[in-house]
């Protein structure tokens, strides 16, 4: 397909929309070639990197820069916004494992870190202690995670090769194991943002306008599998990459200020109305008119749990989740007042083999295998892909604009310049 060159002479108050028809086509085929791309990777065939999605995303790069300079004062619309998120994500989250021509370099993807550290340290600044949370960690906890890792060079290596041939990308001269996990590679913890903005640009043109317990559970997923792979083949260590990793849910602070529009969707995205049914000023307050999405601090905190507490842990840190949080409660039932008191048995208690910290996420990882992990999320953006319609281009070429007759569908193409052929 293509836009005729006259176009411009046919009406030049069509500019802005000829140009966002063709950035929507180009975004469009490049988060197709990039899906595509994925789809090739999980099959084994090879090659698959540099087989269509290059030059669709230097295409985009290109068309984008001229845009921008076209139209300084004039706002992308909601779809196109909405297509740049799809792309921007899929780009990050589909070519983290090896290097390619749409890699960050390591400059912004090192400021991008300090952006996502910074936005986790105001978001446990705003938000109260409770279950989950690392505000005070237990010292048993910042002990181990401080003492057992970073992990041996050898021991990353090996994870980092085992991940790699369980997502089809076996370690040969093309695509060397020595990108993935490493400063230069995008890492889950990396593209986090992007999926929570992402998600948060969905619901924000979805019916429900609310987050779904599925989303809730692929997010905390995504949480879960971010901190294994910080600590098992990124080399972290301490209790930075965990507390960044679990830093999401509503900021009953928020007040604007610096933070993006992103930030500010982010944070709508975990805001639930209140009921319909309180009304009464004198019986809600300004913070419980703040309420977040039902369902999301118990999973969080639940994935939480799951990464932090082990076999090596000492009862004191069960006591310590208790007294902080009350919700820890229906996680970790206290014993009943009226239970009878129990009997000290003759026979020694079994003596359970303790886990390391590296042995415990290890264990962890294979509760959730990251293919399975990856099968998700490459399903959901093929979701977002095909509940999109096509690019106007696209159904100009077919001949029918959805909405549009056949006959307005060939007055349009006359005055946009458009003409059968291809790019």
């Amino acid at each position: 397909m293509a836009v005729s060159p006259d176009a411009k002479c046919a009406d030049p108050t069509l500019s802005l929309d000829v140009d966002e028809m063709i950035l929507d086509y180009l975004l469009s085929s490049a988060n197709k070639a990039l899906l595509d791309e994925c789809k090739a990777r999980r099959a084994g065939r090879e090659p698959f990197l540099g087989s269509g999605a290059d030059l669709p995303l230097s295409m985009v790069d290109g068309f984008l820069t001229i845009f921008k300079l076209k139209h300084t004062t004039d706002e992308a619309p909601a779809y196109l916004r909405f297509r740049l998120s799809l792309l921007k994500f899929t780009n990050l989250f589909i070519r983290r494992l090896y290097p390619s021509s749409s890699t960050p370099p390591l400059q912004s993807l090192e400021r991008l870190r300090q952006k996502n550290r910074r936005r986790a340290d105001t978001w446990y600044s705003h938000t109260p202690p409770c279950l989950g949370d690392m505000h005070t960690p237990p010292e048993s906890s910042l002990d181990l995670f401080t003492t057992t890792f970073p992990l041996p060079q050898a021991s990353l290596d090996y994870n980092r090769t085992q991940v790699l041939t369980r997502l089809g990308v076996p370690p040969t001269s093309e695509f060397p194991s020595c990108f993935y996990g490493t400063p230069s590679g995008p890492s889950l913890l990396d593209t986090l943002p992007s999926f929570m903005a992402l998600s948060a640009e969905v619901v924000r043109f979805s019916a429900n306008q609310s987050i779904s317990g599925p989303w809730i559970n692929m997010a905390c997923e995504y949480m879960v599998q971010a901190v294994i792979e910080q600590y098992l083949i990124c080399g972290a260590q301490g209790l930075g990459a965990l507390r960044e990793a679990f830093a999401w849910g509503l900021d009953e602070r928020d007040e604007g200020g610096e933070e993006s529009v992103e930030q500010v969707e982010v944070n709508a995205m975990f805001f639930q109305e209140q009921d319909e049914g309180r009304q009464d000023v004198e019986m809600v307050d300004a913070e419980a008119r703040m309420q977040e999405v039902r369902g999301w601090k118990q999973a969080r905190a639940e994935h939480f749990l799951e990464v932090l507490i082990f076999d090596i842990f000492p009862v004191s840190h069960l006591l310590f989740i208790r007294l902080t949080d009350p919700l820890s409660s229906q996680l970790i039932p206290p014993s009943p007042a009226s239970a009878p008191p129990v009997q000290p048995s003759s026979q020694p208690l079994p003596q359970a083999q303790p886990q390391t910290a590296e042995s415990h996420l290890q264990t962890l990882s294979s509760r959730h295998p990251v293919d399975r992990f990856e099968n998700a999320i490459v399903e959901f953006l093929f979701a977002l892909q095909k509940c999109q319609a096509p690019p106007i281009l696209t159904q100009l070429e077919s001949g029918k604009v959805e909405g549009l007759s056949r006959a307005e569908t060939q007055a349009l193409k006359a005055r946009v310049g458009f003409t059968s052929g291809s790019w």
